[in-house]
């Protein structure tokens, strides 16, 4: 387990703070756990803040408010009456919603698990990464290729997809794999796409697999492959007449209602730029659905009718069964690529953000995970989420 944080101690001040509370404090769901909730009412006022304050200043005993003692140490830190102060104006996050590092290893890009004592990270340089309830172990991938995105469904039938980073700006060199994993080993499947970038696999089950990605570089068409148990097969090429496509997520609910996403230079409605690409499969074709301006990257959905996609010009899009739009958010910049997973239509992560359906709300973030995460994955039960990240796996207990 990583180690925590060591904060860096120094007084603490804060200059017409009870004005400043007094007037932009917001409830919060009575019964939460928040920092500086020292009545654990589930609201934290502008006494408590000022108690922690004092606390802070060595003016009061930490036993007066130990929900602001975040990391046990018996101190109260300025990041630590921040935290209540975040809590007092958007809405409690829960103490325990802090992530916590479980395995150190770099250039991590996704994660999957058959169950949690069966879970598969993979990333950069081929590396797959193994976990069985007790260790996380290094995989043989038999590749060096970057690795983006993993999926599966049982411990003796994963699949991993990615591209040979070496080709940026050497289309001698383009190409994307597919590995399978067997419950045994590794090995590269056979698909017969030879120059494409993969960069999203997902399925309904072993003879229903989708795979996702393009053709890098200026001109070059998006590619949705399908495997039916047998056969691969190219379902969608997106090459149109003004074409820098590429598909980027895949989801679905079954083999006739799947989702993908990307962005292409097509114009759509007369709008020059880089436009979002969104499609749904009926079992039939692939028919694609009217975007806006932007980029869409992921995509994760609760029900047909629920689907949401992290891009677009406010940073999330929203698919309510008819049309795509904006969802309103302050929180995001346009075109971000967050990855999304979710446990229902009002417990939804993106990145290290948790959505109820209505807000935004920033879990616990103690080694600046913010802008690392690449991949999440969590059980049906929801006791628990992992993040794959740039600086490793992480935890969060829920």
């Amino acid at each position: 387990m990583g180690e925590r944080r060591v904060r860096r101690r120094r007084p603490v001040a804060f200059v017409a703070a009870a004005t400043w509370l007094s007037v932009s404090l917001c409830a919060s769901p009575a019964g939460a756990s928040c920092v500086g909730d020292c009545g654990n009412d589930g609201a934290v006022t502008i006494e408590e803040i000022l108690t922690l304050v004092s606390i802070g200043l060595g003016t009061a005993a930490v036993t007066l408010c130990e929900a602001g003692d975040l990391n046990g140490d018996g101190q109260i830190t300025v990041e630590e009456i921040l935290s209540a102060v975040a809590d007092a104006l958007a809405g409690c996050t829960p103490v325990s919603s802090e992530w916590v590092q479980v395995d150190p290893t770099i250039a991590l890009q996704d994660i999957w698990g058959a169950s949690l004592t069966d879970i598969y990270v993979v990333g950069a340089a081929g590396r797959v990464l193994h976990f069985d309830g007790n260790t996380w172990m290094p995989m043989q991938s038999g590749t060096e290729l970057t690795l983006l995105a993993v999926w599966g469904f049982a411990p003796d039938d994963v699949y991993a997809v990615g591209f040979n980073p070496q080709s940026f700006g050497n289309p001698a060199a383009q190409k994307g794999i597919i590995l399978h994993y067997d419950g045994v080993a590794w090995s590269e499947v056979q698909h017969g796409q030879t120059d494409t970038f993969f960069r999203d696999v997902w399925g309904s089950g072993p003879r229903d697999v989708f795979v996702v990605g393009g053709i890098e570089g200026f001109g070059t068409p998006g590619v949705i492959l399908h495997f039916d148990g047998a056969n691969w097969t190219r379902q969608l090429l997106v090459n149109d007449s003004q074409p820098h496509n590429q598909l980027r997520g895949v989801w679905g609910f079954a083999p006739d209602d799947v989702y993908a996403v990307g962005s292409g230079q097509a114009p759509i409605a007369g709008n020059p730029g880089m436009q979002a690409l969104a499609f749904h499969y009926d079992g039939n074709a692939w028919l694609r659905s009217g975007a806006f301006n932007g980029v869409l990257n992921t995509v994760w959905g609760s029900a047909p009718n629920d689907v949401y996609a992290s891009g677009g010009p406010t940073g999330v899009a929203h698919f309510e069964g008819q049309q795509w739009s904006a969802v309103t958010t302050d929180q995001f910049v346009e075109g971000i690529s967050m990855p999304i997973w979710g446990f229902g239509p009002q417990d939804i992560y993106f990145g290290l953000f948790h959505y109820d359906g209505a807000n935004f709300v920033l879990t616990r973030d103690p080694e600046s995970l913010l802008f690392d995460v690449a991949g999440l994955w969590g059980p049906p039960d929801g006791t628990v989420l992992y993040a794959a990240a740039r600086n490793g796996v992480w935890q969060l207990q829920r």
